[in-house]
């Protein structure tokens, strides 16, 4: 009895976290902002961000600053729903941190492989220190790839990464390290779903995540085929994360192929998640392919009857809200118009 009030008090609580996202209206009034402070002050006074935001008090506001107090509030959001007691409670968050973990370290490797290292400081996301066992400040001051390791012995970071150690900034393939990095992640994330779950509920996490890898690897796919043009299949197949699920292995060699990302493309419409393309608006590939999976997820949070189903599906949700957000600030920090940033929006109504 405790454990089914539990699963309904999980999935109540993340649809009503869902039903205070914002609506299109709030973006179009997030476009027409003039300045980043603007924006920051709307977000405070006209939307659900308003007490993560009560330190911001004018329109002069520093755009870091203001990120990480949003990525702050979407953290706090999940970690919130970790509390239930739930099948596969602890492994989400096990997931969510490690997901956050992964995202710091290659935000400090491509920084050093820029010359910017020094820039990790000023975007290092304080409140998640209280969830790692990385040492933030400690990343903050490294100098080279192999301070970074020292920072990360002991971890299971470590051993994924220490075939690169010596090595100089520009000699680091980002690429591949990203790659490896997410295969752990996913590895990990695939192996607790097998050990926690079980029946429809494992099916649909187990989609849900293998739709999330497969269309990262037609992403990589694309952007190889437009970036370097002479690149080999096997070459592209090696950047990739190894998991097959609904594209056919067929499928996905005709991809790596194709003499061309239109070609590679053409391939993708022609299998099972290309065949749901006119249920989403045009636009960058990226986004294209990101609205896939954010339109599964908005079915999933409205039908399904299975909690941590449900909570993943909120997570996608308020990780899209987020990088609307971020790109709309983005935007208007660059004097975009509000018609070419609306095209980096992946929006539930467009």
């Amino acid at each position: 009895m405790a454990g089914s009030y539990s699963h309904n008090a999980l999935s109540a609580k993340a649809r009503a976290k869902f039903g205070k996202r914002l609506t299109l209206q709030n973006f179009n009034e997030l476009l027409a902002c003039q300045s980043v402070g603007e924006a920051a002050l709307y977000l405070k006074n006209r939307t659900y961000f308003g007490p993560f935001l009560s330190e911001v008090r004018s329109v002069d506001v520093h755009r870091g600053r203001l990120e990480e107090l949003l990525r702050r509030k979407s953290f706090e959001d999940y970690s919130s729903l970790c509390v239930f007691e739930y099948a596969g409670r602890e492994f989400f968050y096990e997931i969510i941190v490690l997901r956050g973990e992964i995202q710091q370290i290659l935000h400090c490797i491509r920084l050093l492989n820029y010359g910017q290292e020094d820039e990790y400081l000023f975007h290092l996301p304080t409140f998640f220190e209280h969830h790692t066992d990385i040492r933030l400040m400690d990343l903050a001051k490294c100098k080279t790839f192999d301070d970074i390791l020292a920072v990360l012995k002991g971890t299971p970071f470590e051993p994924l990464l220490s075939p690169y150690a010596g090595k100089r900034p520009d000699e680091l393939d980002l690429t591949t390290i990203e790659t490896r990095l997410y295969h752990y992640l996913y590895d990990r994330a695939f192996a607790l779903i097998e050990r926690h779950t079980r029946g429809k509920m494992k099916k649909e996490l187990l989609d849900f995540y293998y739709m999330t890898v497969e269309l990262d690897n037609v992403l990589r796919i694309l952007r190889y085929k437009n970036a370097f043009s002479t690149a080999s299949p096997d070459e592209i197949r090696s950047r990739l994360l190894p998991y097959e699920h609904v594209i056919k292995k067929e499928e996905l060699d005709a991809m790596l192929h194709a003499k061309t990302a239109n070609e590679a493309f053409a391939v993708f419409q022609r299998t099972k998640y290309g065949h749901r393309l006119s249920q989403t608006q045009g636009g960058y590939l990226e986004e294209t392919l990101s609205a896939l999976v954010f339109r599964e997820a908005l079915h999933t949070m409205r039908f399904s009857v299975n909690p941590p189903a449900v909570f993943l599906a909120y997570t996608i949700i308020a990780e899209n809200e987020l990088r609307n957000i971020i790109n709309i600030i983005e935007g208007i920090r660059y004097q975009l118009p509000p018609d070419k940033i609306r095209e980096l929006l992946i929006l539930e109504h467009a």
